[in-house]
């Protein structure tokens, strides 16, 4: 990403597109979340935001956020600790605010 973000800047350097010589990026943003609606409303576990550079269609930037891990719910429902493990749950917030937290 940062080799990307270089090339980015490069080309808008090239192109004139700077105030000061501070260029200016072009950067289509996408993400997706998952949705459970059954009547209830709706409940992510997980969701992802990315920024593409306009000129080069590389990806500058990408944050994933996870209510969600198997080990430690695992865990949980047994009333144990749960194993050393690399978890995935990097979010604790209400998943009507996850969509706008992508930072």
């Amino acid at each position: 990403m940062k080799k990307a973000a270089d090339e980015e800047r490069k080309l808008a350097m090239e192109a004139g597109d700077t105030e000061e010589g501070i260029p200016f990026i072009t950067m289509i943003v996408g993400g997706g979340w998952a949705r459970h609606s059954y009547g209830h409303g709706f409940s992510l576990l997980s969701g992802v935001g990315c920024n593409t550079g306009h000129r080069t269609k590389k990806l500058l930037y990408i944050g994933v956020k996870n209510k969600f891990c198997f080990v430690c719910a695992n865990a949980k429902s047994r009333n144990t600790d749960a194993p050393t493990h690399v978890c995935f749950k990097n979010y604790t917030g209400s998943s009507f605010s996850m969509e706008q937290d992508t930072q």
